[in-house]
């Protein structure tokens, strides 16, 4: 139902921003906060702190609760980098962040590293692949056996959960989904220990 704003209890534009910015490899973390002003505003301050996209960046609403408690977080863009997601929510903000980075230092003609020196592979199924394994901003887009240091096991795993991907009905018995994402998380660990000096692998399938 569509509900104009004077329908809600109250409004406000009283907020305060808070820019993350995240340097180096060890995500070293810089804070700034912008009260009245505009989103637009923000936004072009992201871009000038983060060096024009040199440097990782998230930006949050600053949420304040009761008097004399802490205030929270509720992320706009991006998240707290230095935290490993255990969410579906929280990979994809941080893909927002590291792909807005690796675009920029493409266009700079710069190698598509991520701050620590690593490669950044990504995992998910698309048709017609041998594997379900992808590295954007390269010129090997796709990647294939052979193509990265892996045990032929795991390449051998790899290739029947696209095929089983490929061969699912469109319309899976109950549970079939979640037996295959099961197996995609498996298989995203195995990936995430055997390539752990060279790439982070991206889960994208979540």
């Amino acid at each position: 139902m569509v509900r104009a704003p004077s329908d809600v209890p109250w409004q406000s534009d009283e907020r305060t921003f808070r820019i993350c910015v995240f340097e180096g490899a060890d995500s070293r973390l810089s804070t700034f906060d912008y009260s009245r002003t505009s989103l637009t505003t923000v936004l072009e301050q992201c871009a000038w702190r983060s060096d024009e996209e040199a440097r990782l960046w998230a930006l949050a609403v600053v949420v304040q609760t009761s008097a004399g408690e802490p205030g929270g977080l509720v992320w706009l863009s991006g998240t707290d980098y230095r935290t490993r997601p255990s969410r579906p929510s929280g990979w994809r903000a941080r893909r927002e962040m590291q792909d807005r980075y690796l675009a920029a230092r493409t266009r700079r003609g710069e190698a598509p590293l991520l701050p620590d020196g690593r490669r950044l592979i990504r995992m998910f199924f698309d048709h017609g692949r041998t594997l379900p394994l992808w590295e954007t901003f390269t010129d090997h887009y796709t990647i294939e056996r052979g193509a990265l240091p892996l045990t032929p096991g795991l390449e051998r795993d790899l290739a029947t959960w696209q095929e089983t991907w490929e061969d699912r009905s469109p319309d899976p018995a109950p549970g079939d989904d979640e037996t295959f994402l099961t197996t995609a998380w498996a298989l995203h660990a195995r990936l995430e220990r055997e390539l752990e000096d060279i790439a982070e692998v991206r889960p994208d399938f979540c």
